[in-house]
C-alpha cells in the first residue's frame, strides 16, 4: 500500500464534494458552516494566525485547504496512512 502526503488534495476533493458550500439550518448544533468548517473553527483558526474575525461565508480556498489539513489531516498523520484509509479516517 502506497502512503503518501500526495493523498491529502484528492482527498480533500472528495470531501469538499460531500461538505457543499454554506448551511446554517437552526437544528444543526454546528451552526453557520462553510464547505465543512464551522464558524468556530473558523474563528478559531483567523485567531490563531492573528486575523479578525469574519463570516464564515467569506472564507477563501486556501483557507479551506490550510485548515483541513492542519486541523483534520495532520491530527490523525494521514501522510502515514495507506491510500483509501488516510480519507476514510
Amino acid at each position: 500500500m502506497q502512503m503518501t502526503a500526495a493523498n491529502f488534495p484528492t482527498s480533500l476533493n472528495l470531501t469538499l464534494a460531500y461538505e457543499g458550500g454554506y448551511s446554517n439550518h437552526p437544528k444543526d448544533p454546528g451552526a453557520a458552516t462553510m464547505r465543512g468548517i464551522t464558524q468556530a473553527v473558523y474563528d478559531d483558526d483567523r485567531s490563531d494566525r492573528r486575523l479578525p474575525k469574519r463570516d464564515v461565508q467569506q472564507i477563501t480556498s486556501a483557507e479551506i485547504e490550510a485548515i483541513y489539513r492542519k486541523r483534520y489531516w495532520n491530527l490523525v498523520r494521514g501522510d502515514d496512512l495507506p491510500a483509501g484509509i488516510d480519507y476514510a479516517v
